[in-house]
């Protein structure tokens, strides 16, 4: 394998400054050009990853970049990183000089080498004054045995070899087709929003022959081709982070998993009870086990048959009669909090809306399952209720009771689980408080269809999806105040700070996706309040220094 030893210092830091000053956000310029992803023209055809930066606002983002940087700046941040950069490179003063020239946007590609040997590396870092870069290089020629560190135009080009330097001028030159102007390459781009700052792209075949030379395989991939692509980028609240990626496989499976797409019905989900700390929900979950039990029968190791009639031997439940026929509408998991608020009080609800009679008849069988005698242990006992033209179902023992081990004591052990049939499907909770609740909710009384965190999250979720993740991290870390607080005191860290990064209580982490047509889509948000983060960040630097100072006088 290919050994970079004198100068590699130099090279590692000068790509590690490149995109830990992006990230900083500082001394930006609204510009229409992204020289991160400009650079990907020089990337040749057969590379099987590339990752870009692009720092410079569109439009859309230039006041919150303004905002990031006034944060950063107030907190000295700016000015932290640029010593602990000048102490990293005192032995290394042409290095400095190169950094304060970088622009902060780079393209990096990696491609196959034949054999076994070390990939190919190539990463073209932006820079402000090319002239000025060239001469330094002129003057002080790095040494680094086997690799390039060129300027080619507005970039400074680090290469891992002669070879890979040359490939980059023959797709330069035109003799060589580039990533760029590749049809999947395209597709993959074109599902990422168009000022992503942080992109990355993925090619299945090329990084399944990668994998193999280096002596490995990627079993996941089942012939899968084109590229998977994954976007970050910087919102006015929070963090946009995009997926795409073809679902086309040798056995078709995804592709007949794709063509059974079946769109979340949110309806369903709003009928859930507000003020949920979070939820997942999907649309028609039994074709993705259909999907699993298919991709399984080719394992040696698993006998699916077999172990599919060992389930209905010890559950008394047949996967495709029982199970399958209740899942076929919507599913829903969502916990909320519990009467004292600690975090060990949660209530979890998992809702089956669809057909009444296969939902009911999964209850039932569930009920009959927990009421079996067991080993050892006395059978458990139901409890019914009606409420109106319901009738609540839950179990006499709490749930330390229900496993046996009675040391369990905390809040959430102590709970009583149950189950109530609606004309919508069937409702399972921790609790007949949270059954209520729901009851409530599904007649229009304090549901998630009024929930201001679901309302303004969902709006930054995918239009089509067929599944959603919600989880409300203020609400969450709310539920930690005291130890937070309490862990918090003398310290410069502000404890409203850390409680309120993840935004207001009207925000939430989403996550939705879809498979549709032989392609994948998805997209996670994760709300932020930047200043109090970048508070945080700067209150910590400050307190590492002082720990510091401090433990410099105990020495003397």
């Amino acid at each position: 394998m290919k050994k970079l030893t004198q100068g590699r210092g130099m090279i590692t830091t000068i790509v590690g400054t490149a995109a830990l000053a992006g990230a900083s956000l500082y001394g930006y310029k609204v510009l229409t050009n992204r020289s991160g992803e400009a650079a990907i023209q020089y990337l040749p055809a057969d590379v099987a990853f590339v990752l870009t930066l692009d720092t410079k606002p569109s439009e859309r983002q230039a006041v919150t970049f303004a905002n990031i940087s006034n944060s950063l700046s107030a907190q000295g941040l700016p000015n932290k990183f640029d010593k602990w950069m000048d102490s990293m490179l005192t032995k290394e003063p042409m290095a400095n000089e190169i950094r304060e020239q970088l622009s902060k946007d780079f393209a990096l590609g990696v491609w196959p080498a034949e054999g076994k040997d070390s990939p190919h590396v190539v990463c073209l870092m932006a820079v402000k004054d090319p002239a000025k870069v060239t001469g330094l290089l002129t003057k002080n020629p790095p040494n680094m045995p086997g690799g390039v560190i060129k300027v080619l135009e507005n970039y400074l080009v680090i290469a891992d070899s002669e070879n890979s330097y040359t490939k980059i001028l023959g797709v330069k030159g035109g003799s060589s087709p580039s990533v760029a102007s590749l049809a999947n390459y395209k597709e993959a781009r074109a599902a990422l929003p168009a000022d992503a700052n942080l992109m990355a792209f993925v090619s299945y075949d090329k990084a399944q022959k990668f994998a193999k030379d280096m002596g490995g395989d990627l079993v996941a991939n089942n012939g899968v081709t084109g590229y998977m692509s994954m976007g970050l980028t910087i919102e006015p609240d929070g963090l946009a982070i995009d997926c795409f990626g073809n679902a086309k496989d040798a056995k078709g499976l995804l592709s007949k998993l794709g063509e059974t797409y079946a769109e979340l019905k949110t309806g369903n989900v709003e009928t859930l009870p507000g003020n949920t700390m979070g939820l997942m929900a999907v649309e028609n979950a039994s074709r993705w086990v259909t999907y699993m039990r298919d991709a399984m029968k080719d394992q040696k190791a698993l006998d699916v048959n077999k172990s599919l009639d060992e389930f209905t031997k010890q559950t008394g439940m047949d996967i495709d009669k029982d199970i399958m026929p209740a899942f076929e509408g919507t599913f829903s998991v969502a916990a909320y909090p519990g009467k004292s608020g600690k975090p060990e009080d949660l209530d979890i609800l998992i809702a089956l809306h669809g057909d009444a009679d296969a939902t009911s008849n999964l209850a039932q069988k569930i009920k009959a399952l927990v009421s079996k005698p067991r080993d050892n242990a006395k059978p458990l006992t139901w409890n019914s209720k009606s409420i109106g033209n319901n009738t609540i179902w839950t179990l006499q023992d709490s749930l330390s009771d229900a496993i046996g081990d009675k040391s369990q004591s905390n809040a959430f052990m102590q709970k009583r689980m149950g189950f109530v049939e609606t004309p919508q499907g069937v409702l399972f909770g921790t609790s007949e408080t949270v059954l209520y609740r729901a009851m409530s909710a599904a007649e229009g009384s304090q549901s998630l269809k009024h929930d201001a965190a679901y309302i303004g999250s969902f709006k930054k979720a995918e239009g089509k999806t067929e599944m959603l993740v919600m989880i409300n991290a203020h609400r969450i870390m709310q539920m930690f105040r005291e130890p937070i607080t309490s862990s918090l005191k003398g310290s410069d860290v502000i404890a409203e700070d850390v409680l309120g990064i993840f935004g207001p209580d009207n925000s939430s982490i989403v996550s939705t996706g879809r498979l549709e047509g032989g392609k994948s889509y998805s997209k996670v948000f994760i709300p932020l309040d930047y200043d109090k983060l970048i508070r945080v960040i700067g209150a910590s630097t400050a307190e590492r220094k002082n720990s510091s100072s401090d433990s410099e006088m105990q020495i003397k």
